[in-house]
């Protein structure tokens, strides 16, 4: 090869380094997020206390009645003021003792009514229980009870009640530790204070029969 071929050659060569110089390398990775800012949109936001109040204050609507702080832990207590009882001064008890009962407040007589269960005369005795319709009413005006003239239309324990438009409704049986086994049936009863007797409702879907469910009326 003659000088001025290697010449042209090695002007070549220089261009092409020039070249590279100039360009920008790209990296292989293309991707462009920015993690700092990522790493700070995922940090929980922290916001201000506006109010801090733990004194109790009187003029906030708290009364002191009861309460205790603990000066190591600077927690205060509420005492629950005594729950009292006390005995209705007019008319008998219960007609009889019974356990699994139910019992409504009906708005339109201002009377409490204590439905079926089982009897048991002797608590302290085993084996002297009996399902029970019995009905005792309490008066509230007069603060006495009294069997009711009506007795619901079956015997029904351990079951749930409610009234909806002023009617009594008695929801679900129990029948524990019988001989032989009774299963539930998802029994209803229902009382209209407007008629003046009981009358049995539809039953629970079947298989869906309980006692001892809890009952709430909806849009009364």
């Amino acid at each position: 090869m003659g000088a001025a071929s290697r010449g042209a050659w090695h002007a070549v060569g220089l261009v092409a380094l020039l070249t590279l110089a100039v360009v920008p390398l790209t990296p292989m990775n293309s991707d462009t997020t920015d993690w700092d800012a990522v790493q700070l949109e995922s940090q929980p936001t922290v916001r201000e206390t506006v109010v801090v109040d733990s004194s109790f204050d009187t003029t906030d609507g708290f009364t002191h009645t009861n309460l205790t702080t603990s000066a190591v832990t600077g927690i205060t207590t509420l005492q629950r003021p005594a729950v009292s009882w006390t005995t209705p001064t007019n008319g008998n008890g219960l007609s009889t003792l019974r356990t699994g009962t139910c019992s409504v407040y009906l708005a339109s007589t201002d009377e409490v009514y204590l439905m079926g269960g089982r009897s048991d005369a002797y608590p302290v005795q085993t084996g002297d229980e009996a399902p029970s319709k019995t009905v005792d009413i309490f008066d509230m005006s007069t603060m006495g009870w009294s069997p009711a003239a009506e007795e619901m239309a079956s015997t029904q324990q351990y079951h749930g009640c409610g009234v909806l438009n002023g009617v009594i409704y008695t929801v679900g049986d129990l029948y524990p530790n019988s001989q032989p086994a009774m299963q539930s049936t998802g029994m209803m009863q229902k009382y209209d204070p407007n008629v003046g007797n009981w009358t049995t409702g539809t039953s629970m879907p079947s298989g869906k029969g309980v006692g001892l469910a809890g009952v709430a009326v909806l849009n009364n």
